[in-house]
């Protein structure tokens, strides 16, 4: 790899290390309390990386940037984005009801549950 490459990969894992951070911040919210610097200190790290990609994304030539500043003016790309969640919120519906169907009604295990889906 050249350095070329080496310079577009740097905003990448900073996104990558910042949605990691964010998941792992609300989901150790339960078990670790809201309040506790487990949660807080991730999620705060999370979201100034978050800032910091988008910053260093309009800072970069367009041709080089992961996701390009034009993208966000595209004609209807809110109606896009919408369309494109809806198999993703469909699948999270189905997992949700057929878990709690076998769970439930058929009174299987967790793991038997899972290897079902």
């Amino acid at each position: 790899m050249n350095v070329k490459s080496y310079s577009s990969l740097h905003p990448s894992l900073t996104l990558i290390v910042a949605l990691i951070l964010f998941i792992f911040a609300i989901t150790s919210g339960s078990a670790g309390g809201w309040a506790s610097a487990m949660v807080l200190v991730p999620l705060v790290i999370s979201i100034s990386m978050v800032i910091a990609f988008f910053h260093w994304e309009t800072r970069i030539p367009v041709e080089q940037a992961a996701i390009p500043p034009r993208t966000w003016s595209y004609n209807n790309f809110s109606v896009l984005f919408t369309v494109a969640l809806f198999p993703y919120f469909w699948l999270t519906t189905l997992f949700l009801i057929f878990i709690t169907l076998w769970q439930n009604i058929f009174h299987g295990s967790v793991i038997s549950s899972v290897i079902h889906m």
